[in-house]
């Protein structure tokens, strides 16, 4: 029998209920649950989508991280929102011995190219964050894929610049062998990439 002047009402189950006892099984239901998580998900996301807007408006470039903190009934939520350093070289302008120099002291291309972007620190032009690559070229930072693109084109511009600088080498100089085998290395995305992820990563 419902109970006197019980009356509630479940907007997000469409429910309607005039007795306690029936009210209080309903919010044990899974539907009940599902679409409290559901509402609570979306009231999360709009909280964040509003802050996320406002960082937008007041974002400084200065700032490396911006931390939004959104709170809600049970819970903080940090989202880091990740802004690679705008002040970082362009991976074009990266200082490298000439062939002469790494056959001399035997360094192979790639390893050249690894130990100029570390020494670099923050103004390094590659970055990895949240296993996502990010790569500076022509003032703008790209990432993942077209970062891959970009270091490509790096990669195959410095090879292409040491087979020039091979031609014009004389076949007698005492270097020129080892030139040789260094111009011919492996020196693409991978080669660059390896063994330094570690040190690319940005926290």
């Amino acid at each position: 029998m419902p109970t006197k002047n019980f009356c509630r009402r479940c907007d997000m189950c469409d429910y309607e209920c005039k007795d306690a006892s029936n009210w209080t099984k309903h919010k044990k239901t899974a539907k009940h649950k599902r679409n409290e998580e559901i509402e609570k998900e979306v009231e999360i996301r709009t909280r964040v989508a509003i802050e996320m807007e406002k960082l937008k408006i007041g974002h400084t470039t200065n700032n490396t991280y911006n931390t939004i903190n959104n709170i809600d009934a049970s819970n903080n939520i940090n989202i880091n929102v990740f802004t690679p350093n705008p002040d970082a070289i362009n991976l074009k302008d990266i200082v490298i011995p000439v062939l002469k120099e790494l056959a001399k002291y035997k360094i192979v291309p790639a390893t050249a190219i690894q130990k100029a972007v570390i020494d670099m620190g923050e103004k390094k032009p590659i970055l990895y964050r949240n296993s996502s690559l990010y790569v500076k070229q022509n003032n703008k930072w790209e990432k993942d894929k077209e970062a891959e693109r970009e270091l490509d084109i790096y990669c195959r511009d410095t090879q292409h610049q040491f087979i020039c600088e091979l031609d014009n080498m004389s076949m007698d100089d005492e270097l020129y062998v080892d030139a040789m085998e260094l111009t011919y290395q492996p020196l693409d995305r991978d080669a660059v990439l390896h063994k330094v992820k570690t040190k690319l990563i940005q926290q």
